[in-house]
């Protein structure tokens, strides 16, 4: 009988891919968790995985066109099977543009699952930024990737581009047309700015305390741990003590998170992607450190799968590692705020006997949906958070 292979869905901000191009033909006999497509989101490449064995009796949907999720995208069955399926009505539509008569068994329904796709290697071929359907064309016909212009989104190599190597043709230089990634998040910040009624408040942050942390808590390999980890588990502890701003506004209601996942910027070349790590009021400093790390390098690789980029309940932005004193940044959609973290840098800071010293300190500036958070409610936050980074942290 029958299977279909299914869209999963791959993105929280995006009901579409696009399918790059297909990994079997029909014909090829896979077997469960064989990747059978490659796919691009609006975050990351990725491969589609098939959940059942069997010959591809047809592919219902051609590289370069844009799926939606649940969309039925291939058939699998046994060897010389006949596809005179009775298939949902997605699959059917899609079969009978294709000259499929659908008539007499019910598909099985099964989706993909995904893996995320590794564009590194140790060879110029797989080095190079190119599908897997490219890099197998481009080895039957000896073309050396290394020496090949990519004219896709990111310099992505296309089979036009091995066209024109192998022609001796002219190289393309790649457009400047925004990658998924950046168009999805320029249409998020568009919509957030211009539906979340945005407040902003925003404290001083003696880092004395937190200096003294770093110094006291190495990491095994000597290093200190990052002060964008101890601004992510502070935040977290604040978070569990101030719930609402751990919420969002839809529905004409504020909707709560069970638990707390903070989602951190990280900019990788042109792009912006927000890795988050979850469960983050739980886990312990240098744990948190160390996912940090993890998910920038997996950023700048363009190795983020989508996992990572899943459950986010609230974000930090720092820029502390820029001349940038302050700054206000967007909240992202379906959370209540935001954190915008400047440079440490030496303040005159006058005590409460009027003496004045120079202390080392930072500028945070809080960005609220006023929806789902009051002025009041958002000050005893950061009156929180404040507290927790200057003297109670541990």
């Amino acid at each position: 009988m029958a299977s279909e292979i299914v869209m999963p869905p791959l993105s929280q901000t995006t009901d579409e891919v696009k399918l790059v191009g297909w990994l079997v033909k029909e014909g090829d006999t896979i077997e469960k968790g064989d990747p059978v497509c490659e796919v691009e989101t609006d975050k990351v490449s990725m491969e589609v995985e098939s959940f059942t064995s069997g010959t591809v009796l047809k592919i219902l949907a051609e590289p370069d066109s844009e799926i939606k999720v649940g969309t039925v995208i291939a058939l699998v069955g046994e060897a010389g099977e006949k596809i005179d399926a009775k298939l949902t009505p997605v699959a059917k539509a899609l079969a009978e543009e294709q000259g499929i008569e659908a008539e007499g068994v019910v598909g099985t329904g099964l989706g993909g699952s995904v893996r995320g796709k590794d564009l590194a290697g140790k060879n110029p071929v797989a080095d190079a930024k190119a599908t897997r359907m490219v890099r197998h064309l481009a080895q039957k016909r000896g073309i050396d990737l290394s020496a090949v212009s990519g004219s896709g989104p990111g310099g992505l190599i296309t089979k036009e581009d091995l066209d024109r190597h192998q022609e001796g043709g002219p190289a393309v230089s790649p457009p400047a047309d925004l990658t998924r990634n950046q168009q999805a998040v320029a249409l998020n910040l568009s919509m957030s700015k211009r539906e979340i009624p945005h407040f902003y408040l925003k404290t001083t942050v003696y880092m004395e305390h937190l200096i003294q942390y770093r110094h006291n808590h190495p990491l095994p390999d000597g290093k200190k741990i990052s002060v964008t980890a101890l601004l992510v588990k502070a935040a977290a502890l604040a978070l569990t003590r101030h719930p609402r701003v751990n919420s969002y506004f839809q529905n004409n209601r504020v909707n709560p998170y069970d638990t707390v996942g903070i989602a951190v910027a990280v900019a990788a070349g042109d792009e912006l992607f927000v890795p988050v790590v979850k469960d983050t009021a739980t886990k312990e400093i240098k744990e948190i450190d160390t996912e940090i790390r993890w998910l920038s390098s997996k950023a700048r690789n363009g190795k983020l799968e989508p996992e990572d980029l899943k459950g986010g309940t609230f974000t930090l932005s720092n820029l502390g590692m820029y001349p940038v004193d302050e700054f206000s940044a967007i909240i992202s959609p379906k959370q209540a705020g935001i954190l915008a973290v400047g440079r440490m840098e030496k303040k005159m800071a006058v005590g409460d006997d009027d003496s004045i010293r120079i202390r080392p300190a930072l500028t945070i500036t809080a960005s609220f949906d006023h929806r789902a958070v009051n002025g009041v409610q958002g000050a005893e936050f950061l009156s929180t958070l404040k507290a927790l980074l200057e003297k109670e942290l541990s």
